[in-house]
Order: C-alpha cells, then structure tokens, then sequence
C-alpha cells in the first residue's frame, strides 16, 4: 500500500506542479523563514531540502548561500525548481533513500512534507545518517484544522458530505492530521534520535481576492482533495463548490478573503556522537 500512495503523490504533483507553483507557493513560503532559522542554514554550508516540491525552500537556502540539493519524487517539481535555481541540485528520490554518504549535510529541511510520507519514521532515520555530528533538521506540518484553514474547510466539506474516492483513484494513505499533534511531532525526532528538540507554531493570515482563489487553491494543490473532487459527478463538483464558495465567505475581511494559516515547526540536531 505504501508503493501504490507514493505512486499516486508522484503522479498527482507532477500533474499539480504548476498550479501548486502559481496557487499554493505563496502559503507554503511563509514557513521558509522559520524553517531555514530552525534549521541554521549559513552561507557555505551543505543543505538538502527534502520532499521539495516546486522548490521554495531550497530557493531559500541557495539566497542565504548554502550549497543546496533538494529531492522530491516529482519529476515535474523537480522540472520548475530546476527552470528557477540552475544552481540548485534537484534529485528524484524518495527521503528515506538519499544518494549521498553518512553526514553529507550541515543542515536540512522539509517544507510540509512529512505528513504524505507512509514511513516518517524511516524518514528521519534517513535524515540523521545523512547529517553531520551536531547538525540540524528544521520540519514543518499543518497545525489542526480547526486552526489552519487553507486545507481544513475543504476536509470539512469532505467528511460532512461523505466524499469518498475508490482505491485506484486515491490509495490507503497516512492519517493526514497525525503531525498537526504538537506532541507527536516533537516525539518523532525525539524517537528517531535527536537532540535539542524544539517547536515553534506560527500563524499568518493569507489574503486571497475571492473565494474562488481559495477554492482554486485546494483544486490546484492538494492531492488527497483533488483526487476526491475528482471522483465526483460533474453535477456533484458543482454543488460542493458552491458551498465552498458560501462556506469561505465567512472569512472575507475588507476587500478579500482572510484564510487563517497556522503551523508547527520542530527543529533537531544529530548527537555530537554520532558516528
């Protein structure tokens, strides 16, 4: 099961690649600060940038002047970071088979990426073999949804209404509010041996025109939203939108609509030790 969901990331996001790009970039860089800060990404070091999407992070680094090499399994992520940064090295591989030597790194991210992987745990295994003795990894997740809103009115509309999509369109997957626990991120390094474990939870508040570039986001975005939208009826597409529409509403302040964003982000260093 864990094969046919990484199957179907890949293949989504590299249909999503340039509406996440264009839609959902701008929410997912205002954890980029806070991620290069926790991490203590420094010019001249070396930085993956794991699960790295359409590259944000990665651009990050590469401006504070790390020497940066991001991964993702999309090809067609991988294609716009690689169009945008030259200088970065863009890697397709899964982040618990990185093809570099033990303690390759000074420093690593991962720009909500944790929550699709079917095994974090083998992932931050990967990701101390791949750090050097005191070096450090910065992650970030979605807080709750009650809290974080851009995904969590659309989950929402899905469980109030029952939407469901058959296995070969949306396969088993991770439990996708598992990482908004702040316990059960900071237990995640913590388990997977690290040390100096903190968390931070930021909140911002995203400003989109009209409701329907909020609904444009999920559309053009989320994965597990789009293949589930997907496997409805035309009719049925339409009558979820509209209540989209009416639901997101209650968010317009002033000229726009004002989506509450709200995230962790644990950071952790590899034990001086460490062979």
């Amino acid at each position: 099961m864990a094969d046919d969901f990484q199957r179907f990331e890949r293949d989504v996001h590299d249909r999503l690649a340039p509406t996440y790009r264009d839609r959902f970039e701008p929410v997912t860089a205002l954890a980029v600060e806070g991620l290069l800060e926790a991490a203590g990404v420094r010019e001249g070091g070396r930085h993956g940038d794991l699960a790295a999407g359409s590259g944000v992070v990665a651009l990050g680094a590469l401006a504070k002047g790390a020497r940066v090499d991001a991964y993702d399994l999309s090809p067609g992520m991988l294609a716009i970071l690689e169009g945008r940064a030259p200088a970065i090295h863009a890697v397709a591989a899964t982040v618990d088979r990185l093809p570099v030597a033990d303690g390759h790194y000074d420093t690593l991210t991962m720009g909500f990426g944790i929550g699709h992987l079917p095994a974090p745990e083998a992932a931050v295994a990967e990701a101390l073999r791949v750090l050097r003795p005191g070096g450090r990894i910065a992650l970030s997740w979605w807080a709750d949804r009650d809290e974080n809103r851009v995904n969590g009115l659309f989950v929402d509309l899905i469980e109030e209404l029952a939407l469901s999509a058959p296995p070969e369109r949306l396969p088993p997957g991770p439990p996708i509010f598992r990482f908004a626990d702040r316990k059960a991120l900071v237990r995640l390094l913590d388990d997977g041996g690290f040390v100096d474990v903190c968390l931070e939870t930021l909140a911002f508040r995203h400003v989109v025109p009209a409701a329907a570039d909020w609904w444009a986001i999920g559309r053009g975005a989320f994965a597990r939203v789009s293949a589930i939208l997907d496997a409805q009826s035309p009719e049925a597409q339409e009558r979820i939108r509209m209540l989209f529409l009416e639901r997101a509403e209650a968010y317009r302040d002033g000229d726009g609509i004002g989506i509450p964003i709200r995230f962790h982000v644990v950071s952790g260093s590899a034990p001086m030790g460490q062979a």
